[in-house]
């Protein structure tokens, strides 16, 4: 007895945990068929049991069937049988797509799309045009994104027309379309979170930098990388406006804003004093600092705002009134502390920006001290923008790491509320003997003469770059990195902006050409190689 109750050495119940990923492996036809019966039922064998929502939202059929076909499900959720109402088109060659969406029952994805094509005719469409998506900023592969192919004639509208050719990135980001038709196609490619196989706002979109042809003499076609950025075709919305104080209006709007004219005027008078009290961030709440409102007034208030898209929104003072309030403004200012993302080098002078959510009064600057360890830091104040001052100070930092305080009740608003606050700013050096540099070559195909190049190098975590330009193809050198780990991104400056656009898909407009490099380890006084980055 005692021997039989002794704890016996073994693997924990339950067995091991799945992680395998699923597999097609078998249709119904097989792949390459020709001469179908327009009656044949399609069939998918997969290797283990399915999530059969998955892998119907994740099916893509071309040509597009209309209406679209049952599927039907038997052998423990391994086969799925799609069963078209209609019999097949004659002499037409079919593609199926299992996207990488589809998983199994325990949520293990398929590693790559599965594509098989079968004809009802004699012969097989043969093009071929592959490629791969990835995310910005982060470059990072866009595994699982939607990328439809579209037919050029047609000016095709990813979000209101159906692909002809649809299906998904896999865990590299790459993707392949098969079995195409001569043709000249556009490729987009979305992150479709509906499942709708349309592009809808909000959904992140990679617009081609050029299209893609296929032809029956030369059937290949690779397309330069697409990139995923935000996709934002609709202009703000103004949700409501009131005013908080006799002196100040609130507008919300139904996404983040940047304010570019602003007025505010009440029936029969002159248009009040009336500023927008910036923020550093764009955001949906904005105030308006007035002047003196009168009691039982409306004022109408004429604003121009634009989105991060650049999306812009006009709004007439005939249509967007507020009631003035009666209150008087008592509260006091607040500030927010911005230090500048990148880091302040050694040997060089940082500065510090304060922004207040309010407009400032008549404030002397020279009784602001910015302190550390209660000594006053000598530099100098300048007032910005009416809600924004900044310091710099004279001589560098004195140590790696630093924080600083300052009184803030010298700063009043226009009605003569002080603030009662003490901002706390931590500061952070980086010693000019852990600088890097990181150099290569870039090269660009089919280089329009003198358009500028651009080279970023993007630390890993952190929001913040160093960009060099070029006046055209050759070496790059970017110095003064902190080590560590960075993405090198080149693109082909076309507009001249210094900033990568991303194209749009209505009206179409290309994206900028580009380029990433692999990640790089920069080396404190090491000039780390980083490769050639060829802008196709």
């Amino acid at each position: 007895m005692l021997a039989a109750s002794c704890a016996q050495p073994g693997a924990p119940g339950g067995g091991d945990v799945d992680e395998t990923p699923p597999r097609v492996v078998a249709t119904r036809p097989p792949d390459m068929a020709v001469d179908v019966p327009r009656d044949t039922e399609v069939a998918l064998h997969f290797s283990e049991q399915m999530r059969r929502e998955s892998v119907e939202q994740s099916l893509f059929i071309t040509p597009y069937p209309d209406p679209y076909p049952l599927i039907r499900w038997s052998t423990q959720d391994r086969v799925a049988r799609v069963a078209f109402d209609d019999d097949l088109n004659a002499d037409r060659t079919y593609v199926l797509t299992v996207g990488t969406d589809a998983s199994d029952a325990h949520g293990n994805r398929l590693a790559v799309a599965h594509t098989f094509a079968f004809a009802s005719g004699a012969s097989f469409d043969s093009g071929v045009v592959s490629g791969g998506v990835w995310r910005f900023p982060t470059l990072e592969p866009a595994v699982g994104a939607t990328i439809g192919l579209y037919p050029v004639v047609d000016a095709p509208d990813p979000g209101s027309d159906y692909a002809a050719y649809q299906t998904q990135a896999g865990d590299d980001g790459s993707f392949a379309f098969h079995y195409l038709a001569a043709d000249t196609y556009r490729v987009f490619a979305w992150d479709d979170r509906d499942g709708d196989s349309l592009l809808d706002p909000g959904e992140a979109l990679g617009v081609p930098s050029r299209d893609v042809a296929v032809t029956t003499t030369a059937a290949q076609d690779t397309l330069p990388g697409l990139m995923l950025d935000r996709h934002d075709p609709l202009a703000p919305e103004l949700l409501f406006g009131r005013a908080r104080d006799s002196r100040h209006i609130e507008l919300r709007f139904n996404e983040s804003v940047l304010v570019r004219e602003i007025s505010v005027t009440a029936p029969d008078s002159e248009p009040l004093e009336a500023v927008a009290v910036a923020q550093p961030d764009p955001t949906r709440e904005v105030t308006i600092a007035t002047g003196e409102m009168r009691a039982n007034e409306t004022y109408g208030i004429r604003a121009v705002v634009l989105d991060q898209a650049g999306n812009v929104s006009g709004f007439a003072a005939d249509t967007t009134l507020v009631d003035a309030s009666a209150s008087p403004d008592t509260a006091r200012p607040h500030a927010v502390v911005v230090v500048a993302p990148e880091p302040i080098i050694g040997d060089s002078v940082g500065s510090v920006t304060l922004w207040f959510d309010d407009e400032i009064g008549d404030v002397a600057l020279d009784s602001l001290r910015a302190l550390r360890d209660s000594t006053a830091i000598v530099g100098s104040w300048s007032l910005e923008r009416p809600n924004r001052i900044v310091f710099a100070p004279v001589s560098r930092m004195s140590a790696t790491s630093e924080t600083w305080i300052v009184p803030l009740a010298p700063v009043s608003d226009a009605t003569g509320n002080h603030s009662r606050d003490s901002v706390r700013i931590n500061l952070n050096a980086t010693p000019t003997d852990s600088l890097g540099e990181a150099e290569g070559v870039v090269k660009v195909a089919d280089y329009p003469s003198g358009a500028r190049i651009v080279v970023r190098a993007m630390p890993l975590r952190a929001g913040w770059w160093r960009d060099v330009a070029r006046n055209g193809p050759g070496p790059w050198r970017i110095e003064r990195l902190p080590a560590g780990q960075y993405r090198v991104f080149a693109w082909l400056d076309s507009d001249g902006d210094g900033e990568w656009s991303p194209g749009s898909a209505t009206p179409f407009v290309p994206a900028e050409r580009w380029a990433r490099g692999d990640t790089l380890r920069v080396r404190a006084r090491w000039a780390v190689p980083g490769g050639t980055l060829t802008v196709k």
